[in-house]
């Protein structure tokens, strides 16, 4: 079958399916397209295509909006980083017209709490470390108590030292 009898937008629908399709079973990224016969000016526009493709399938996975790649995406694959923020990540998905509140979704509930978790476990291991740096300050100043007590037994005062106290 040759591709000067295919309409333009069936083949890059279809070559659209495979990148994706390869992108996320994540097996090579090349297409072997030699079923096909090409002519120069089409062989470009596919160079040109499937460059851009690999840039934005795997820079942005999740912009994707494909139904059959939807479908494909595992939940939890694309986890943003809890420093991430924008108003892609902060924002609500929709706003209402009338300018009432938007909802929390899941994923910023999700987010919400997986950034609380993590603010209360930093907090317990800051108690932690601050606890151990004490700790270790006292053990230090009672074993630097006990060996002045040691020494100043040990050095009994001697003469006109004597008579003074």
């Amino acid at each position: 079958m040759k591709v000067s009898k295919i309409l333009p937008d069936t083949l890059i629908k279809y070559l659209t399916c495979i990148y994706i399709n390869q992108i996320w079973n994540k097996s090579s990224l090349k297409i072997t397209l030699k079923r096909f016969t090409f002519d120069t000016k089409l062989r470009r526009v596919m160079h040109v295509f499937r460059s851009t493709c690999y840039y934005y399938l795997r820079r942005a996975p999740s912009i994707i909006r494909d139904p059959l790649a939807q479908l494909e995406i595992q939940p939890g694959s694309f986890k943003t980083k809890l420093g991430a923020c924008g108003p892609l990540v902060d924002g609500p998905d929709y706003t209402f017209v009338d300018g009432r509140p938007t909802p929390l979704a899941n994923h910023q509930r999700r987010r919400m709490n997986e950034q609380r978790e993590l603010a209360v476990k930093v907090l317990k291991l800051m108690d932690e470390t601050q606890f151990a740096i004490d700790r270790e300050q006292r053990l230090n100043v009672g074993e630097r108590s006990k060996r002045e007590a040691t020494l100043a037994a040990k050095l009994k005062p001697k003469g006109h030292l004597l008579k003074q106290s």
